[in-house]
C-alpha cells in the first residue's frame, strides 16, 4: 500500500529531490482479486461513510512468514495488520492505481530498484515486473526475492542487494 502512495507521489509530479528509487513489493493494481460490483460498492459508500472500514482480504501470513519476524500465531489473528481499511483510504488506493496505471515516466533519469517476492499474491510480480518494464530509465533492476511473500524487504538477502545497490548509486554520484 504504502508502495502505491509513492508512486502516484511520483505520477503526480512530486518526487523532488529523490536520488533514487527502490521499491518492494508495491501494490501495483489495488483491483487485483476484487470484483467489479465490490469495487464500484466501495466507491458509493465511501462518498457516505469515508470511515467505515472494510476486510483488505489480505492476511498477515500472505505479507511475511510470521516465524521470520518472531510473531506467533496468535499475535497475527489478533494485529488485524493489512486486515482492515477504510473507505476512504480503499479509493484512494483505487485512484492512485489509476494515475500510475496512466502515468509516462515516473521517475526520470532515477536510477530503480525493485524487489518483489516471488511467492507474492497480494500483489503477483507480473504487475510489478509490468511496470518495471516500462520504466525508460535505463539504471533499473528487477530482483525476484526467492520464497518471499509480499513483504521481502525483512529478508537479510533483500537487506543486502538493497544496501549494495544503494552503495554502489551513491558512490557514483
Amino acid at each position: 500500500m504504502g508502495g502505491l502512495l509513492v508512486l502516484d507521489h511520483f505520477a503526480r509530479g512530486r518526487g523532488g529531490k529523490f536520488a533514487l528509487v527502490w521499491l518492494s513489493s508495491t501494490l501495483v493494481e489495488p483491483t487485483h482479486g476484487r470484483g467489479r460490483l465490490t469495487v464500484a460498492a466501495c466507491q458509493i459508500l465511501s462518498k457516505v461513510a469515508p470511515e467505515l472500514t472494510i476486510r483488505s482480504g489480505v492476511r498477515l501470513s500472505a505479507c511475511y512468514d510470521a516465524g521470520d519476524v518472531g510473531i506467533s500465531r496468535d499475535e497475527e489473528r489478533a494485529s488485524g495488520t493489512h486486515n482492515r481499511i477504510s473507505l476512504r483510504l480503499a479509493v484512494e488506493l483505487l485512484a492512485a492505481g489509476g494515475r500510475v496505471a496512466g502515468a509516462g515516466d515516473l521517475f526520470g533519469s532515477r536510477p530503480v530498484l525493485m524487489t518483489h517476492g516471488e511467492r507474492d499474491e497480494v500483489c503477483p510480480p507480473s504487475y510489478a515486473r509490468a511496470l518495471f518494464d516500462r520504466l525508460p530509465t535505463k539504471d533499473k533492476r528487477f530482483v525476484t526475492v526467492a520464497g518471499g511473500l509480499h513483504e521481502p524487504w525483512h529478508l537479510p538477502d533483500t537487506a543486502e542487494t538493497v544496501r549494495s545497490w544503494m552503495v554502489e548509486r551513491l558512490r557514483a554520484s
